[in-house]
């Protein structure tokens, strides 16, 4: 082999290595931004949010597939907004069990109902309840929108 292509060889490993090297030290502060503001953005939004009258993160961890509209208000107060009703497909639900419950293919009729809003413009954490047809608990969710 000729001494001439071997020292080509090393000499582009060298840059090689000179590049990863700079990508590295370039992105490390954008990762670093990155798994920051995930967590700032969450924290921001729930600042921003008005909840309903006796929602806390305790009360809405006790909300559960089955339990009844009147439970449910009970438990963490009227509703700000509701929506529908809807016609909703029974597999749009996560819980199997509810899927079991109403046939998968089958459409019921749902509604929203809403515990949360933004207290401004912008992002919040949103707290929504879906009622199905027996007016009891079919879904629920928790997040904070973007």
């Amino acid at each position: 082999m000729n001494p001439m292509n071997r020292n080509m060889g090393k000499s582009a490993a060298s840059i090689l290595k000179i590049a990863m090297i700079c990508c590295g030290v370039l992105l490390s502060p954008l990762v670093a931004i990155w798994i920051i503001v995930g967590p700032i953005h969450d924290v921001r939004g729930r600042f921003n949010t008005d909840y309903s009258t006796r929602f806390s993160t305790e009360r809405y961890e006790r909300i559960h597939i089955g339990m009844g509209r009147d439970t449910l208000l009970d438990l963490i107060g009227p509703p700000l907004r509701k929506e529908g009703p809807f016609e909703t497909s029974a597999w749009a639900f996560r819980d199997e069990s509810v899927q079991q419950k109403y046939d998968r293919n089958a459409t019921i009729r749902t509604e929203s109902l809403y515990f949360s809003k933004p207290r401004k413009g912008g992002d919040y954490d949103l707290v929504v309840v879906s009622i199905g047809p027996n007016d009891e608990v079919i879904g629920y969710e928790r997040w904070v929108t973007d």
